[in-house]
């Protein structure tokens, strides 16, 4: 009898398991999508706060010569 529901309930569980793997999968590919956009932003914005400070000290520097 416990032979029984033993075969009956190994498909299951590892049906029910793959399924788990395969969400898990599609978590990590989202959550890599997610950081990877994100470490794109904020290049640029380090970027964008470079130029800024480049304009910032090229003007310091005009207005002491003045």
């Amino acid at each position: 009898m416990i032979n029984m529901l033993t075969l009956i309930q190994a498909p299951i569980i590892l049906m029910s398991q793959n399924r788990q793997s395969h969400k898990d999968r599609l978590r990590a590919e989202i959550d890599y999508q997610i950081n990877l956009r994100n470490e794109l932003a904020l290049a640029e914005i380090i970027e964008r706060l470079k130029a800024l400070e480049r304009d910032y000290l090229r003007l310091a520097t005009e207005n002491d010569r003045k």
